[in-house]
């Protein structure tokens, strides 16, 4: 009766054919599975319902505001940097579903508000002319009416804060409301 397999470097059996490139080809694959557990693991991972809701909100407000800050018809040219608060970490889906959401505006996502700012130079700016907005969490209770804190930046003495409101009208987040301050 004969053994099933092939004879390796050293001569010995090696069981299922299996050799060298097989062996590093499913390690790595096993490396590539635990590393995407991980990242899904660290996620900021919501319900289905806010899974869906979140970067639609979000997209609706980085709009409106960034639509706040150019002359009517104006498009936003420069990148707008966005930021979650130390109570609110934006989940990487989330991230994600709002960039391509927002098609013409150039959204990056930093970890940190220094990410954005040019702290060598005057007056510590966003880099490249850009706006940094500071998102606040969404209420996970809330069904069809949401409120977001968000701060934006240009530069020293711009911060400001802001409490937007949005409202879902026939299955879209739409801006009802822009007020000054926050909380």
């Amino acid at each position: 009766m004969r053994e099933s397999g092939r004879v390796g470097r050293r001569g010995r059996l090696v069981a299922g054919g299996a050799g060298p490139r097989e062996w590093r080809t499913g390690r790595a694959f096993a490396l590539l599975v635990l590393l995407g557990l991980a990242v899904m693991g660290c996620s900021d991972a919501g319900t289905p319902e806010t899974t869906a809701r979140d970067p639609a909100v979000y997209a609706a407000v980085i709009d409106a505001v960034v639509a706040g800050q150019t002359p009517t018809g104006t498009p936003f040219d420069k990148v707008v940097y966005v930021a979650g608060t130390a109570t609110n970490r934006i989940g990487l889906e989330v991230q994600a579903a709002v960039v391509a959401e927002l098609n013409q505006i150039t959204v990056r996502f930093v970890d940190d508000r220094s990410e954005a700012i040019d702290a060598a130079a005057p007056g510590d700016p966003v880099l490249h002319g850009g706006l940094l907005l500071t998102l606040g969490p969404i209420d996970a209770q809330a069904v069809d009416r949401v409120t977001v804190d968000v701060g934006s930046y240009r530069g020293a003495g711009t911060d400001s804060q802001a409490i937007v409101v949005v409202e879902r009208h026939g299955g879209k987040w739409v801006v009802g409301s822009i007020t000054p301050g926050g909380s």
